[in-house]
């Protein structure tokens, strides 16, 4: 269409995705990439039927890449409280980008990925976000990196180290990290939830003492 249009510098190559079909954000890129020069969507998603293109992922897509998508996105956790406010929908806990548990890790082999990528990445220096499991730098929204990984009975040593490194400034012995993270596991298995990162942190200094 852009190729063939008459008078095209006259107007807008204007995009309006749905997504009944759960495509709205790959079709929204994939047409600007086509020549697009406007998407039109909604906050989360949040319009007819299955919804419009969500604007909040797609301005994240874009963030992820090095682009800037001309948005406010630091501030997304204020607009979202204010939109939550005013039409009383829920956030999705899984959401892209922005719901609470997007930067959240229980699993010990997604929690060893996380403390080894966010070690290189300080050791290295790194200007460009190169972290597993975390899409952008919680940071860049006001999440912080001691939320991203949680204890409960799936978590490992790599998870347990890490909570202690990142939230006390604790370095766990190599030859001490199997045996505290099996113990965390034993106590939230036997309670059946996650372990708080003051629990864990009690149950480190008992076994030092």
């Amino acid at each position: 269409m852009c190729k063939h249009i008459k008078n095209k510098e006259s107007v807008i190559i204007s995009m309006h995705p749905h997504n009944d079909r759960g495509c709205a954000v790959a079709s929204a890129e994939l047409a600007v990439l086509a020549g697009a020069q406007r998407v039109e969507g909604t906050i989360l998603g949040n319009g007819e039927r299955a919804g419009n293109v969500d604007l909040v992922t797609l301005a994240f897509n874009y963030f992820s890449q090095g682009i800037d998508p001309c948005l406010h996105v630091e501030k997304v956790d204020e607009i979202l409280a204010r939109i939550t406010a005013i039409t009383g929908l829920h956030v999705s806990n899984r959401h892209p980008y922005v719901g609470s548990m997007i930067y959240t890790a229980f699993s010990g082999t997604h929690q060893d990925a996380i403390k080894k990528g966010m070690e290189h990445h300080r050791q290295e220096k790194k200007s460009i976000w190169e972290v597993p499991y975390l899409g952008i730098d919680p940071r860049d929204i006001g999440r912080e990196y001691k939320d991203s990984i949680r204890i409960n009975s799936q978590s490992g040593k790599g998870g347990v180290a890490y909570v202690l490194k990142e939230v006390y400034d604790i370095e766990v012995a190599q030859e001490m990290q199997a045996k505290l993270a099996e113990e965390v596991k034993r106590i939230s298995t036997q309670r059946g939830s996650e372990i708080s990162n003051d629990e864990v942190l009690g149950i480190y200094e008992e076994m030092v003492q």
